[in-house]
């Protein structure tokens, strides 16, 4: 829990120093990518933590005790990583910050990079904001604290993934989706980055790889989500 509000705090910094370095402040640039950088490790960090509480059967986690169950075989507790909606955030939020780090050398190659990421980094802050409000580390103590439940108690069982996921192409159906979304963030930005430098027409030359790569990712998404 600690981690996600560190993250959250992060983004919103190295968003601020990319707002400064509009003004042609180098060194401002220089931190917003480290910063990015370093929320992006975490962030990494964070969605293998959950994938480990999972395999180890960390049932004092509510989403953990939610999502998942001793019965479950790999590939569906692997799954239940991102089966419910603090873990599917928590994958979001990973696509569009590895995504990001390559849109951040992208931009700085172009010559825009703080006039993009100021903007795809605000993305990130509002996803990481989300996952203050929907910790996925929440103990379940903490989750059912009004319903008397005693601080550090631990389930000998979890409830188990919903039936209704019990299908191989769940292993790859949410990814492949998730990473459309993260996708569709980046010509977004190079639009808000074009309008901010009054650059009505390069900037989609530049967004134009993008938004067929996204565009491609995310049909292919949801075309497996409706096989």
């Amino acid at each position: 829990q600690i981690l996600i509000h560190l993250l959250f705090a992060t983004a919103l910094i190295g968003t601020g120093f990319y707002a400064f370095a509009l003004k042609g402040n180098e060194r401002a640039a220089d931190i917003g990518r480290f910063l990015f950088r370093f929320t992006t490790i975490g962030i990494v960090i964070s969605f293998l933590a959950i994938l480990w509480l999972v395999f180890n059967h960390r049932f004092e986690y509510h989403y953990v005790w939610n999502y998942s169950s001793r019965e479950l075989q790999a590939w569906y507790l692997f799954a239940a990583g991102y089966a419910g909606q603090e873990g599917s955030f928590l994958l979001w939020t990973l696509w569009v910050a590895v995504l990001g780090v390559a849109l951040s050398a992208f931009g700085r190659r172009k010559g825009m990079e703080s006039e993009i990421m100021v903007f795809y980094s605000l993305i990130l802050v509002f996803l990481l904001l989300l996952l203050v409000i929907k910790n996925p580390f929440a103990y379940v103590w903490e989750t059912f604290a009004k319903d008397g439940v005693a601080d550090g108690f631990v389930p000998q069982n979890g409830k188990g993934l919903n039936p209704l996921l019990h299908n191989v192409w769940i292993t790859i159906h949410p990814p492949i989706l998730f990473t459309g979304f993260a996708a569709m963030s980046a010509p977004f930005a190079l639009a808000m980055a074009g309008l901010l430098k009054r650059d009505y027409q390069n900037w989609v030359k530049h967004a134009l790889p993008w938004t067929l790569y996204s565009t491609a990712i995310l049909g292919f998404g949801i075309m497996l989500g409706g096989f």
